[in-house]
């Protein structure tokens, strides 16, 4: 299925690149979010993208850079995305959902900036740890949403996203799992197949199983929540927020060089991809 996966995301990128052309900006890098990057993705599963603009010379200069939206495909398929600031800025408030974007295998990057993509790939870990009582917080929030999600709706995708939460904050908090090692349940296969099924309701017999084990969920997170809220303390990891910094300005900087040498930006001149597909 993963090539499936880069061809969703290759389609998002050419789109998202057409839209940056339109709107004179450019096209920094293209991510995949969602079950993809857990390994619970099922044959019916959208693909879902973040893609980060960078700013023209104009916007830097004028300290105008904010654009964010959400572009819907005729399958209902997601495409959202952030200036390089408002992005940074969700990486430092731990939202899941964008985090993840930094260790997905799937992504189209613009190759003038690919360098830089790696560079801030390789701090994933770092960025992780901007404020991880924020991050605790963060998650244990939207982990309730899902139970919410789950008990208003009776959504198995609720009560899973709210299984595969519990884990992600098991393996990190308590374990002391890598960030991308408690994405992925811990690198269990066992766990991952099993939250896969609970996503499709083929994990209970009878109405007393399932309730029986929204309570033993809850119980747990209740008891996950108490320990590791006593070995945190607010506050944020400076090397990390001055890893975010040096990045933010170092792609500012290369855009504005790039412009003030007049390069052309690499959206403008795609090459033919030996898989067939058109981009850059």
């Amino acid at each position: 299925m993963s090539d499936a996966y880069m061809q969703g995301v290759l389609t998002h990128a050419q789109m998202m690149q057409k839209f940056c052309k339109e709107k004179v900006k450019y096209h920094f890098v293209t991510s995949l979010y969602g079950s993809q990057n857990y390994g619970t993705a099922g044959p019916t599963s959208d693909i879902d993208t973040h893609t980060i603009l960078l700013p023209n010379m104009a916007e830097i200069l004028l300290e105008h850079t904010k654009d964010t939206g959400t572009h819907t495909l005729p399958n209902n398929e997601k495409a959202t995305y952030k200036d390089l600031h408002s992005m940074f800025e969700m990486y430092r408030k731990s939202n899941v959902n964008f985090l993840e974007t930094l260790f997905t295998p799937w992504y189209e990057c613009n190759p003038q900036f690919l360098d830089d993509w790696k560079q801030l790939r390789a701090g994933a870990e770092l960025i992780a740890t901007y404020n991880k009582f924020g991050m605790f917080r963060t998650l244990k929030g939207y982990y309730h949403e899902q139970i919410n999600n789950y008990v208003k709706e009776h959504s198995y995708k609720g009560l899973a996203n709210a299984e595969r939460l519990f884990y992600l904050m098991f393996y990190y908090f308590v374990e002391g799992s890598s960030y991308e090692e408690a994405l992925h349940f811990g690198n269990n296969k066992t766990l991952q197949d099993s939250n896969m099924a609970l996503k499709y309701g083929q994990s209970f017999s009878t109405s007393k199983e399932e309730t029986t084990y929204q309570i033993e969920l809850e119980n747990s997170m209740e008891k996950l929540c108490d320990k590791v809220e006593k070995t945190l303390s607010p506050g944020i990891n400076n090397t990390a927020n001055d890893f975010l910094n040096k990045m933010e300005a170092q792609l500012k900087l290369k855009v504005l060089s790039m412009e003030l040498n007049k390069s052309k930006p690499q959206f403008e001149s795609y090459r033919n991809d030996p898989r067939g597909i058109k981009t850059y």
